[in-house]
């Protein structure tokens, strides 16, 4: 057994509780039957080439692929409804704003109407319901990303963990928005109208589904997701 081997290899015999991940041997390894992986105290033959370093030992499945993407998907969802609630509802204060400053300034009225509030009720109710998605897409990417080693476990649990505190600090924005009232005409207006809040959710929004992706991306060194 030659040390270029020692090197580069994994620790043989780690079991593998993952059904979306495979054993992928090398270049110039012979290929492994379907399923196999390297059982407790297996070596490779000497004469085989030695494995890149960094070489990514295990690969998610074409299921687990699929199962990984269905969860981006689900997230992005629901980071879409959000961000677009929250941008809609800068865009009517932004408006509400300008009109009552019109108002007051040039004395002028009547030009600005409110938007229908079934639109707004429509956004609000599809933004709430996309929440929902947040549940089997956490029970998705937390099962491909869940294994025996803690590193894989510490990984699915801030995945979960991820999900849920992005979307109680969307929720808590949204609130304080509702709740945050002052002078539109005031020169600091943008920060007591609730447009600031608003503004968080869209940056809660994006972070939520970038944080999503960057966990679910299958690790660099394969190895780490048994680790």
């Amino acid at each position: 057994m030659h040390c270029t081997h020692c090197c580069a290899a994994p620790p043989w015999g780690v079991r593998n509780t993952q059904p979306s991940l495979a054993w992928t041997p090398p270049p110039g390894w012979p290929p492994p039957p379907q399923g196999w992986s390297p059982p407790l105290g297996w070596q490779p033959d000497p004469h085989w080439p030695p494995a890149p370093a960094g070489y990514q030992w295990w690969h998610p499945t074409q299921r687990g692929l699929r199962r990984r993407r269905a969860a981006t998907v689900l997230v992005g969802l629901s980071s879409a409804a959000g961000l677009a609630y929250a941008m809609y509802r800068i865009v009517i204060l932004t408006l509400q704003a300008h009109a009552l400053d019109q108002a007051l300034h040039q004395r002028r009225s009547g030009w600005y109407h409110a938007p229908s509030i079934a639109i707004e009720m429509s956004l609000t109710a599809i933004w709430l319901c996309s929440i929902a998605l947040l549940i089997p897409a956490s029970s998705i990417g937390a099962s491909e990303l869940f294994g025996a080693g803690r590193g894989s476990r510490t990984r699915a649990g801030t995945f979960v963990a991820w999900l849920c505190v992005a979307v109680i600090a969307q929720y808590s924005a949204s609130v304080l928005a509702e709740d945050s009232r002052g002078p539109v005409w005031a020169p600091d207006a943008w920060l007591h109208d609730g447009r600031s809040w608003f503004a968080l959710m869209c940056v809660f929004s994006i972070v939520m589904f970038a944080g999503a992706v960057r966990l679910l991306k299958p690790a660099a060194n394969g190895n780490s997701l048994l680790a």
